[in-house]
């Protein structure tokens, strides 16, 4: 087993490619397995993001703050798994053999890293709504099936308070979920 070659996001190059987000699951998902360790998949989303555009405009914000929000992001990642952009206010994260508890603690640190962060001229601040799904070494979720999770528990969050962080308990279908938010 092999992650494949690294292929950063083609607009920014600082996060890892969307094309990549499957094939590593598969890859990370097959080898924690043979360490019966659980992986966790989190979907990110900037709150009230349209908001920075109408404020910024576009062109501002893909200079200014994009940017500086995907390296913070990146850094928080690197050697804990891989970020990837799926669009302008839309990222995924692979946590190998992280519980789902472990994450939630991650990604509140990432949150707090987040108020610090400036950006040029800008007063705004960046917040996330994250949704996260951890899956079992027994898990018998498809890849696509863990993603779409952890997109409907980033849903549950942003619906219910915003900047805070919500997993998706229930391994067995998105109407029976049990979501637990935490701020």
């Amino acid at each position: 087993l092999r992650l494949g070659e690294r292929v950063y996001d083609e607009k920014f190059h600082i996060l890892t490619a969307p094309s990549l987000f499957i094939p590593d699951l598969a890859y990370y998902r097959a080898t924690c397995e043979l360490r019966s360790t659980p992986i966790c998949v989190a979907y990110l989303d900037i709150d009230d993001f349209k908001q920075f555009n109408t404020l910024y405009g576009e062109p501002r914000v893909d200079r200014d703050v994009l940017p500086k929000f995907m390296s913070s992001l990146e850094s928080h990642v690197y050697s804990h798994g891989h970020a990837y952009r799926f669009g302008g206010d839309e990222y995924t994260v692979i946590l190998p053999n992280m519980l789902s508890s472990q994450a939630i603690d991650f990604l509140k640190s990432f949150q707090t890293k987040l108020r610090e962060l400036t950006y040029f001229a800008i007063d705004k601040r960046a917040e996330v709504s994250v949704g996260i799904f951890e899956v079992s070494e027994n898990s018998i979720q498809t890849d696509r099936e863990v993603e779409e999770r952890a997109a409907f528990a980033k849903n549950f969050a942003k619906h219910n308070g915003k900047n805070c962080i919500a997993t998706f308990k229930d391994q067995d279908y998105k109407d029976n979920a049990v979501y637990v938010v935490q701020n």
